[in-house]
């Protein structure tokens, strides 16, 4: 296991980092399936005995990370109830954090203050919509199913009124589809 916290604070304002090399099984699926050899956590402080801390935090989510990308590589015959149910919750998490990031969570609404106008509320509005159409975009490109638009195409199907375009089933616990709920 190759863990390290740089206890001499790094760059130029001397803030401790939390480096971790990802496991060789992992690598290629770490961040949504691009390769990834190490990853780097800036701790944001300067103190040690914070660094520390904050260290240890970033280290039991990277093991919470690695357990549940073992777990989903896992066959599904295989995994237990329980085992089930944690790559769910993580899997929330994750797409809770991915949209905490965005800003656009209905608890992240904004609040209007008296006399204000409904623009805020508005352009907040917006980006809701605007990341729901991302992800949506996203999913149906994920889940349609390309060889059969193909056939459909071939067989002059495709562009026909009322037309569909095929899809395969979607895995309820793909995080776009979270995120989507999440959103929606």
């Amino acid at each position: 296991m190759s863990i390290s916290l740089f206890i001499k604070p790094k760059g130029k304002k001397g803030l401790y980092t939390y480096r971790r090399r990802v496991p060789a099984d992992l690598k290629a699926v770490w961040r949504d399936g691009k390769p990834q050899g190490e990853v780097k956590v800036g701790l944001k402080t300067a103190n040690k005995a914070p660094a520390l801390k904050a260290g240890a935090e970033a280290n039991l989510a990277f093991e919470q990370k690695a357990k549940n990308i073992r777990l989903g590589l896992q066959d599904e015959a295989a995994k237990t109830a329980l085992e089930k149910l944690e790559e769910r919750k993580w899997i929330i998490q994750t797409a809770t954090q991915m949209l905490e990031q965005e800003g656009v969570l209905p608890e992240q609404q904004p609040k209007l203050n008296v006399g204000a106008t409904l623009h805020d509320l508005q352009e907040w509005d917006d980006k809701v919509d605007l990341i729901k159409g991302a992800v949506v975009d996203a999913l149906q490109e994920k889940y349609i199913d390309h060889d059969q638009r193909n056939k459909d195409y071939e067989e002059g199907r495709w562009g026909q009124k009322g037309y569909q375009a095929p899809y395969k089933p979607e895995d309820p616990n793909d995080a776009d589809i979270v995120k989507l709920e999440l959103l929606s």
